[in-house]
């Protein structure tokens, strides 16, 4: 009974690693399902396809964009004139990093163990391209929404010294918008 019983577990044993090997075989070059980015699924694509369609949501949410409001007055701005760029490369290594592997059966393991612990989700990645952004912030929002405020100031000249009175305005959190449209994608 024993003999018959190490046999059946060798067996299986055998048969699950010949699955994970042989599904991992299947998806070599392509994301198995159970991984998302962004919380859609791409199962089967390779990473040229993977990167179509990514591109293709990016420019979809793109030409949709985001509409800022502040009081009566609103700016339509889509992602790029923010500076906000997807990172391509960087979730589509995340998303094969998740589910592929260099030793046989490992691959298959960690897209289990991803879905199980709930971390198959690669989040949507970006950079701020700087340029564009502060062109943005200053040529685009502020001229809308209104001028940024001025501190008051000092002016030393010779013997004399003078205060230059604050100025009223808009102030604005840079960076802190730029999550923000950055979470409207």
């Amino acid at each position: 009974m024993l003999k018959k019983l190490s046999f059946a577990t060798a067996l299986a044993a055998l048969l699950l690693s010949a699955s994970l090997v042989s599904a991992e075989l299947v998806y070599a070059e392509q994301l198995p399902p159970g991984i998302l980015i962004n919380g859609q699924s791409f199962s089967g694509q390779n990473k040229v396809a993977l990167r179509a369609s990514l591109e293709a949501l990016f420019n979809t949410a793109n030409d949709r964009g985001v509409t800022l409001v502040l009081g009566d007055k609103q700016l339509h701005v889509s992602f790029l004139e923010a500076g906000i760029v997807p990172d391509y490369d960087g979730m589509i290594a995340n998303a094969f990093a998740k589910s592929h592997s260099t030793i046989p059966g490992q691959g298959s393991l960690r897209t289990i163990a991803a879905y199980l612990k709930r971390s198959n989700n690669v989040p949507l990645a970006v950079t701020i391209n700087e340029d564009v952004r502060r062109q943005f912030l200053d040529n685009t929002l502020h001229p809308t929404f209104g001028e940024r405020s001025v501190d008051a100031g000092l002016l030393i000249k010779d013997d004399t010294v003078s205060i230059t009175e604050a100025t009223d305005g808009l102030w604005i959190e840079d960076m802190e918008l730029s999550n923000q449209i950055t979470f409207a994608i």
